[in-house]
């Protein structure tokens, strides 16, 4: 069973309990009213003994809560107090029942009795007064102050009503007048100290125990009222029941706190912000008011109340009024959060596009800083920082009063203008570019500033986000042209932002359209130019697809497996995406499958820039190469285009072949006439040297042509045909290095493809070093192989 059902278990036996001690005494009191109304007197020990008892029983419940281990010491105080108040008042309550009903009106057993109910509302008071209450603000404190006031001046207009007036009017004597007086100033005080602490709430005692204590102030309240009624003999065994009630209600709250000891953990239940007990205590007045027919005191104990529950209401307004103050404020501020960018106050993406959604006939300008990354990679985001909020305070110099400036995110910012023309747009590029030419100081680092800025004017279409899309292709267009600069949108740049999606579509379309190319270039040997095998390439001239030939590379496999002859080897150039697409090995399996091709027929060609992209184990492009390799597959790597050569990607990668441009392998021939050396290693007339070959006075060497000994020549070696730096010797470094490079790939044992030969002199020299396959005009014709897509 969890901690609230234990409790509502012992709340419940407590009731019961409370129940079988109470129910005699309350049958007794109610048994003695019918006794009375009956007409019958005597026996008045029936009357009074339920309530004195009952106060009793209250006061061992009291006692056992002051008890509680768990409970504060303050809340074990007060409930001690309580209990013994409780005492002092049972032996009382008979002679003050008879004096309140007319009976006795002084002696020394109503002085008593009124002696111990002072000593026992002094108790109350105090340790109502000693209770601590929850922290409260001096606006708090005030509200409860004006709300505990209008309960105090109900309480006290009845008071008068009850007691003091019939006092009064029977003129009686000084000395009872007084006691009666001063027990009603401190009735009136406990009155106060329980409503203070209903509205404020205290955590030393159970609230529910507390508001328990305040139904004793109530039925205390009924019991004066109904005074009047209960002077009647047969009606005053009535006024025992509600003593015997008020000791049930005391004893209620013992049973209440002791069944109730919250642990210090629990959470406190939100409390109301208002309280609804001034309300109540207005209309009892008003009632009272009523029945008395605009009785003067009662009429001014009214008008007192409502005058505190207005001024109460008034300070309600303006407290509303400071909230909802406030609340505006914090709209403004999140509003403001919403819609601006927090580094430069520039409108955001969002107020910018509502803007944009809005009917306006005008123009868009998009400004982008050239090579902003390198600034936070270098400098640190501060610097960066710095730099975009004065891009921005620049940006509004630029424009035109009434355009609105924006920063969308990141180094990109955006420019409305509304009713502005192609003219005015250009003059407004041209000033953002003129006020971002001028250094920019921020951190204590100068910087220049470049940014690409497109202009577009709004589309013929109702679509607004168009023109901005406009701006972008236009501002991209600026980037491409060189940067620093701006560009005007036009048609014919709407392809410049394609999304990958959009031109996987507009592949695929030209594809099915037939204006994909297949060619090939044919592989042969160097020594009498048969061909031995093809090179099979896909031509889509209109767009470049250096990414997105994933779909490119399937057709090119299907059709190459197509119209290449029966055992013929045939090599095919792979891309990036499609050698990392997932599954692109098992694609090329089926497809040498479906067309019934040995895998050892086809070579891939993977670019060498791509095989040194990765190289982890399992994983990349080393992991799709031994996919490929497994199944059959021959590998290339292909230098095509490069003049270096990474052959240690031979020994990490399972590549079968290589593939090396010619240019390489440069041709041997004369020294070209703008070399810094003549053919025949002497220097000419109009040389930046002497034609002597020695040297002017303020030449950088000396001037006799001769060097020190520590200088990388003799000090006596003029320059003369068979220096180390004639045309000669350069040509047998060059032979060296290109005898070295052949030996290098003879080592490796792969079979390497020279491509790109397009010297007759070249394919002698690449024999004498060993080479056997090439391609190139110079070793063959161009295949006429030349289909389209369809």
């Amino acid at each position: 069973m969890d901690e609230p059902e234990r409790r509502a278990d012992t709340l419940a036996d407590g009731l019961r309990r409370l129940l079988l001690l109470y129910a005699p005494l309350f049958a007794v009191a109610v048994g003695f009213a019918g006794y009375r109304v009956l007409g019958y007197s005597g026996m008045t020990i029936l009357g009074w003994l339920p309530g004195a008892l009952s106060l009793a029983v209250a006061s061992w419940f009291l006692f056992q809560a002051s008890r509680l281990d768990r409970l504060a010491p303050a809340g074990r105080r007060f409930w001690r107090l309580m209990g013994i108040a409780a005492l002092l008042i049972a032996p009382a309550t008979k002679p003050l029942t008879e004096a309140s009903l007319g009976g006795r009106k002084s002696g020394p057993v109503l002085a008593g009795a009124v002696l111990l109910l002072s000593i026992a509302l002094l108790l109350v008071l105090w340790g109502l007064l000693r209770l601590p209450t929850r922290s409260r603000s001096r606006g708090d404190w005030l509200r409860l102050g004006l709300d505990a006031a209008t309960v105090l001046v109900c309480s006290a207009t009845f008071l008068w009503q009850f007691v003091l007036e019939p006092i009064s009017d029977a003129r009686a004597d000084l000395p009872r007048a007084l006691g009666l007086l001063v027990l009603s100033l401190l009735c009136l005080l406990a009155v106060l100290a329980v409503v203070k602490l209903i509205l404020v709430g205290t955590d030393a005692v159970d609230m529910l125990a507390l508001q328990s204590l305040a139904g004793v102030v109530v039925l205390g309240a009924v019991g004066s009222a109904l005074v009047p009624v209960l002077q009647n003999d047969r009606l005053a065994g009535v006024s025992d029941i509600i003593t015997t009630a008020e000791g049930t209600m005391v004893g209620l709250a013992g049973v209440v706190q002791l069944r109730r000891v919250r642990p210090a953990t629990v959470v406190r239940r939100r409390r109301r912000p208002y309280s609804i007990l001034p309300y109540f205590a207005v209309v009892g007045v008003y009632l009272l008011l009523v029945a008395n027919s605009g009785d003067g005191p009662v009429l001014a104990g009214a008008v007192a109340a409502t005058a505190t529950v207005v001024l109460r209401q008034l300070l309600a307004f303006r407290d509303n009024d400071a909230l909802l103050g406030t609340v505006r404020e914090h709209q403004r501020l999140l509003h403001e959060q919403a819609t601006h960018d927090a580094l430069t106050g520039l409108p955001n993406r969002s107020l910018f596009n509502d803007t944009l959604d809005e009917a306006f006939h005008g123009a868009a300008i998009l400004v982008d800083l050239d090579d902003f990354k390198t600034v936070n990679d270098t400098l640190g985001h501060h610097v960066g920082d710095g730099l975009l909020v004065e891009v921005g305070r620049r940006l509004r110099a630029a424009v035109r009063p009434g355009d609105l400036v924006a920063r969308l995110g990141g180094d990109e910012f955006a420019v409305l203008l509304p009713l502005a023309d192609e003219a005015a747009a250009g003059e407004v590029a041209e000033r953002i570019l003129a006020e971002l030419a001028n250094p920019v100081t921020t951190h204590g680092h100068l910087l220049t500033v470049n940014a690409s800025v497109g202009v577009a004017q709004r589309p013929a279409s109702d679509d607004p986000q168009l023109l901005l899309r406009h701006a972008d292709i236009a501002m991209y267009a600026a980037k491409q042209a060189g940067k620093g600069q701006f560009a005007r949108y036009s048609p014919s740049l709407a392809g410049l932002l394609a999304t990958p999606a959009q031109r996987a579509d507009e592949l695929r379309a030209a594809i099915n359209a037939g204006r994909v190319e297949l060619t090939h270039e044919p592989i042969a040997r160097l020594t009498d130019g048969a061909e031995v095998e093809r090179r099979l390439s896909a031509r889509w001239p209109s767009v470049d697809v250096a990414d997105l030939t994933v779909p490119l590379v399937r057709w090119l496999l299907t059709e190459a497996c197509r119209v290449t002859p029966p055992g013929r080897p045939f090599t095919v150039d792979v891309s990036r995406s499609a050698l990392l697409a997932p599954g692109f090995p098992h694609d090329v399996a089926g497809i040498l499958a479906a067309a019934a091709v040995a895998p050892a027929s086809l070579t891939l060609a993977v670019p060498a820039a791509l095989a040194g992209e990765d190289t982890g184990e399992g994983t990349g492009v080393r992991g799709a190469l031994q996919e490929l390799r497994a199944i059959g597959v021959g590998l290339a790597l292909d230098h095509t285009g490069t003049a270096h050569a990474r052959l240690d990607l031979l020994v990490s990668l399972p590549f079968t072949r290589l593939v090396l441009d010619a240019a390489l392998f440069p041709t041997a021939g004369p020294v070209p006439a703008t070399a810094p050396f003549s053919p025949d290693g002497r220097f000419a007339a109009n040389a930046s040297f002497p034609a002597d070959g020695r040297f002017a006075a303020n030449a950088p060497f000396p001037a006799d042509g001769r060097f020190a000994a520590d200088a990388p020549f003799r000090a006596d070696h003029p320059f003369s045909p068979d220096s180390p730096f004639s045309a000669d010797d350069l040509e047998r470094r060059r032979d060296a290095l290109v005898d070295a490079v052949a030996r290098l790939v003879a080592a490796t044992g792969v079979e390497t493809v020279i491509s790109g030969v397009s010297d007759p002199g070249q394919v002698a020299r690449l024999r004498h070093l060993g080479f056997t396959l090439g391609s190139g005009p110079a070793v063959t014709a161009v295949g006429d192989l030349r289909l389209s897509s369809h």
